[in-house]
């Protein structure tokens, strides 16, 4: 389950779309913290308690992001852990051929043709192969052979060039 869960922080934490959310929060705090401060300012001139006022705004919404991220992994993984996901946290075998990749699990198969595949990104622990925006086959580095992990690199450096 931790290598399913690293390959949704990642989703989580690279997702245009809540950057997108993320940007605009922010952006809206300031316009209302400007809004209150033109106010403020008109009426009493300058004021160190609106300059307080305005740090712990930020610092909430600092915390707010942190916290919904959290907040939100942590969700995910007790549903989960509720569910039978046999097919999501089973072993597989991958295989890596010139034109397609071969994910082979206890009772299934799935053959992807380089050219299908979205893209390839990793990190310090993990190679995450995305067959679409939202599913990936995780490769955890630290269950591979020091050699097979150089090899591995390899194959897919070239790949992400052509992708």
């Amino acid at each position: 389950m931790d290598d399913w869960m690293a390959f949704q922080e990642d989703v989580i934490r690279n997702s245009k779309k809540l950057k997108s959310v993320r940007i605009k929060t922010v952006l809206l705090m300031f316009l209302i913290v400007g809004v209150f401060a033109y106010f403020d300012y008109k009426d009493t001139g300058f004021d160190w308690f609106l300059i307080s006022y305005i740090a712990l705004f930020v610092l909430i919404g600092s915390f707010f992001w942190f916290n919904f991220y959290r907040s939100l992994l942590k969700r995910t993984r007790k549903f989960l852990q509720e569910n039978d996901n046999a097919g999501i946290f089973g072993n597989v075998e991958v295989i890596f051929d010139d034109k397609y990749i071969l994910m082979k699990q206890a009772g299934a198969e799935y053959k992807a043709n380089w050219v299908n595949i979205h893209k390839i990104v990793q990190n310090k622990n993990y190679f995450f192969i995305y067959l679409n925006s939202v599913s990936a086959c995780v490769i955890p580095k630290l269950k591979i052979q020091e050699q097979n992990l150089r090899d591995i690199s390899r194959v897919l450096s070239s790949k992400q060039k052509v992708l």
